[in-house]
């Protein structure tokens, strides 16, 4: 039957991939019973597996879901299996993944990845990857040595799949053989991950708007704290309140250590695939990564995390909730595992291709992480002499240093790269259309990049220590480590405690210098001063209200001495605003709660602006039947994103045309409109706050001296000067909407109308292949609300001094495979809204069953798991 099914998904990976027959490679290796397609499921491991490089035996036992659990006898054999088990599942992504972040691409894809790999190589990934090992390996041995054991892991993976032939169809339709793996690869992915967390061209995009509009006009809409912060519905900070010092006092030793010696060389390039790339293939694997690559301004749907103290526990001890929000694939972006050895006993989710896991618990603690989404990337305006070798900076004329990987091509000449650095970091004006498309770049200048990703970030050896972890005392210390992208690490312990830590590198600049969301001067005066010092990075323990949160939101109080970004740089603060209402309600908060405020599908932004719509409505007595009718049943929604619902569709249709008839304006007349990174989004954070801002005053006009009077400038026609009122707006946002709806849907009375029709979930597979994804279907939820639709990982947990617990779900599987039972079984789970218990074994289970008592939060089903065990010896 395996053997039937092996071939059945082959034929339809081929089917699905829309490969024509010209251009495939000759076909009989690919099919052939014995070592093609049919041969390349890996299966189940059971018995006893032997792999050299092991100092000990080793027991992987894995649960109903294929979730390894892993008992080894030191920290060295415990990385070798989480490399190997993870391999034996993700190779494909995993390699797919290191050759994205190194620029390696086109080796395998042809020319249509030429332009990838340049990116990539322009904004240094290869080179700081290869400089973090060698540092790492001489400064830090010891997590050097683990990293090592991993990537040796995967290679006896490799080497195994080669022997057995069971690697994945993937290599044979591209008709190459994965690489070794090596630390490298796994620093190669931590700075995939570091990019798609920290990096932004936003400041670009700001600079072409203070461009087009001027620089005070957009100052109001992109101030330090978002324009709607002294609105009486903003939420209380949950950080803490200082002391800070007067002044932003740099750490500036830390900066220098962290510096790494960059760009390097760059010489050689690897080999290209042979034969011709798979019609389709190419297309499709660069889709999927630039799922991982989303450069701009922060866009809603991102993750939330919160812990709750003891004394408003229902249980009494503490509990945490985080759920972070990414692109969603078939496999994940998460590899769900257990750790244990001697000195560590961890279960959680990691990163295919880099070891450890980075959201979990222990014994002692849980932890969860929000994306912090202040600015990690400055740009520089680089005054550059008439050979183009020099640039000007400090008084001087510096000569810039120069990086020149080669990219080999599949069926193509080879491409040589010459990319200048300079003391900011790379020039990255000569990258084509994504940069000089934004706005033009003068003769003799040149534009670079200063950015938190190029510094050594010891991000294993934080996520070692946090793993070890047993008290507050202790994730603190771990996190001091921690260095790119900045994260929101919130943590419960079972002594009590909880807090937030938005730990991270943060680059001091002077905004005395010059607007650092704009491009600045590079001559010298807007350079890093350091960094801010661990102890004043934002942080909250214990506060007196029992509990804590983030959902991506500003986490600095008002009078915050250090620049960290401008208002654009967060997201617009509904889901926030909802989980703090959900968290500060009166009376105690159980295990129930924490996981019915992930799946909320509750509008705050909505709840604050329907009654003022409404009332627009009411007091036009022009509005047709029509927009009265949408006014109705605006009137009577409860603010719940339901699928099966009128109001949420009309709500979603209004709010997206308020947005585009309050500033659309403003875009076409500064001739911004039909440039693609420069379009009016209705998903900026920094128009949403303008938008909420002026709405919530129009209904409530006794707060308007809590919002900057210019703002109301942006109401003005910029054709004609005239003022438009805010009431006008609304009902012509409205009447837009219902004609957009009944435009749609043609003779379906209003009410009829359902938000599922609009709003849609899917789980694309790793290559966007239709067939091997899960397709769209109507869904709750939807923009600003706790539950997006990108819940990437959903964990509760309860830490009881008696037996920490946990339960998670990932929508999706762990294996890569869809002849596998593991492709995507988590995701009726998920769909459902239900939970997994996560078992946390002390040491191997013996038998093959485990059994756990009531438990009335997780799913029933998971509470009983068949085991199979596989003992790996040297």
């Amino acid at each position: 039957m395996k053997t039937f099914l092996s071939w059945l998904v082959a034929a339809v990976l081929v089917a699905a991939l829309g490969l024509p027959l010209g251009p495939l490679p000759p076909l009989g290796p690919t099919f052939n019973p014995g070592r093609g397609v049919a041969a390349s499921y890996a299966g189940e491991p059971a018995g006893t597996l032997r792999l050299p490089g092991l100092q000990e035996d080793v027991t992987v036992q894995y649960d109903a879901f294929g979730v390894p659990h892993i008992f080894a006898k030191n920290d060295r054999d415990l990385y070798f299996a989480q490399g190997y088990v993870t391999a034996r599942e993700r190779l494909v992504q995993m390699d797919l993944m290191r050759r994205q972040a190194g620029g390696r691409l086109a080796e395998i894809l042809g020319p249509q990845a030429v332009k990838s790999d340049a990116v990539e190589l322009a904004l240094g990934l290869r080179p700081v990857a290869e400089a973090t090992a060698a540092r790492m390996a001489q400064e830090d041995p010891e997590i050097y040595r683990l990293v090592e054991a991993y990537a040796e892991g995967v290679n006896a993976w490799i080497a195994e799949a080669h022997r057995t032939h069971r690697m994945p169809a993937f290599f044979r339709l591209l008709q190459y053989e994965p690489e070794p793996w090596t630390p490298v690869d796994s620093f190669l992915i931590q700075g995939a991950m570091q990019q798609t967390l920290a990096f932004s061209i936003a400041p670009l995009q700001y600079e072409a708007f203070a461009r087009a509009f001027g620089e005070d006009a957009m100052a109001v809409l992109l101030p330090p704290i978002p324009v709607t912060a002294h609105l009486p519905y903003v939420e209380k900070q949950p950080y803490h309140q200082g002391p800070f010092p007067e002044t932003a006092v740099p750490d500036e030793a830390t900066l220098v250590a962290r510096r790494l010696d960059l760009p390097g060389s760059g010489e050689g390039a690897g080999r290209p695939a042979g034969g011709r790339v798979p019609g389709g293939v190419a297309d499709l694997a660069l889709a999927w990564l630039d799922t991982f690559r989303e450069a701009g301004m922060p866009r809603e749907g991102h993750s939330n995390n919160w812990a709750v103290a003891p004394s408003k526990s229902k249980t009494g001890h503490a509990l945490l909730a985080g759920d972070p929000h990414l692109k969603l694939t078939l496999p994940a972006i998460w590899y769900e595992v257990q750790l244990t050895a001697p000195d560590l006993q961890v279960y959680g989710v990691g990163i295919p291709g880099t070891p450890g896991i980075i959201i979990g618990r222990n014994a002692y603690v849980a932890w969860s992480l929000t994306n912090t989404t202040n600015q990690q990337v400055f740009y520089y305006r680089e005054r550059v002499a008439e050979d183009g070798e020099r640039y000007f900076h400090q008084g001087e004329w510096k000569t810039f240093r120069h990086y020149r990987p080669r990219i080999a091509v599949k069926g193509g000449e080879e491409v040589q790269l010459d990319i200048r650095w300079s003391v900011h970091g790379p020039v990255v004006s000569d990258l084509g259309p994504q940069y000089d498309d934004v706005f033009p770049v003068p003769q003799g200048e040149v534009i670079s990049l200063a950015y938190t990703g190029h510094l050594y970030s010891l991000d294993m050896k934080a996520l070692y220590l946090l793993m070890q972890a047993k008290n507050a005392a202790q994730v603190k210390e771990a996190l001091r480590w921690w260095g790119s992208p900045t994260l929101n690490f919130a943590y419960a312990t079972v002594d009590g405690d909880i807090g937030v830590i938005s730990a991270g590198y943060y680059p001091v600049v002077d905004p005395a210098k010059g607007a650092p969301w704009r491009v600045l001067d590079g001559q010298g005066a807007s350079d890093w001063q350091g960094l801010i010092p661990y102890a004043y990075i934002p942080q909250t323990e214990n506060p007196p209200w029992g509990f804590v949160w983030s959902a991506n939101q500003r986490n600095m109080p008002p009078d915050y001495p250090y620049y960290v970004g401008v208002s654009g740089f967060w997201v617009f603060g509904s889901r926030s605003q909802t989980i703090y209402e959900g968290l500060s309600r009166p009376g105690p908060l159980g295990v129930e709660d924490m996981a019915a405020l992930q799946l909320s599908i509750h509008n705050a932004f909505a709840q604050r602006t329907v009654p003022i719509l409404v009332e627009a409505v009411r007091d036009a007595p022009g509005a047709s039947a029509d927009v009265r009718k949408a006014a109705e049943l605006l009137s009577r929604w409860n603010f719940q994103m339901e699928a099966d619902q009128a109001a949420p569709a009309i709500w979603q249709k209004f709010i997206d045309r308020y947005v585009e008839d309050i500033f659309g304006p403003w875009w076409s007349w500064a001739q911004l409109q039909g440039r693609p990174a420069l379009e009016l989004q209705t998903y900026w954070s920094f128009i949403l706050q303008a938008v909420d801002a002026l709405t919530y005053v129009e209904g409530h006009p006794e707060n308007r001296d809590r919002v900057d009077g210019r703002l109301w400038e942006w109401l003005k026609d910029p054709q004609t000067g005239g003022m438009r009122s805010v009431k006008s707006l609304l009902l012509q946002a409205l009447s837009e909407a219902v004609e957009e709806i009944q435009k749609d849907h043609p003779g379906v009375p209003l009410e009829e109308v359902k938000w599922g029709w609009y709003h849609t979930r899917s789980v694309p597979s790793l290559l966007e292949a239709k067939a091997l994804g899960i397709p769209p279907y109507p869904a709750d939820g939807g923009p600003r609300v706790p539950a997006s639709d990108y819940a990437s990982w959903r964990m509760v947990a309860e830490l009881s001094p008696g037996g920490a617990w946990a339960m998670g779900i990932y929508p999706g599987g762990q294996s890569q495979d869809p002849a596998s039972p593991h492709y995507e079984d988590q995701f009726p789970l998920w769909k459902d809204g239900r939970y997994k218990f996560l078992w946390f074994f002390a040491e191997p289970v013996a038998g093959e069953r485990a059994e756990l008592g009531p438990n009335p939060y997780a799913d029933p089903q998971t509470l009983v798991t068949r085991l199979r065990t596989v003992k790996l010896q040297p």
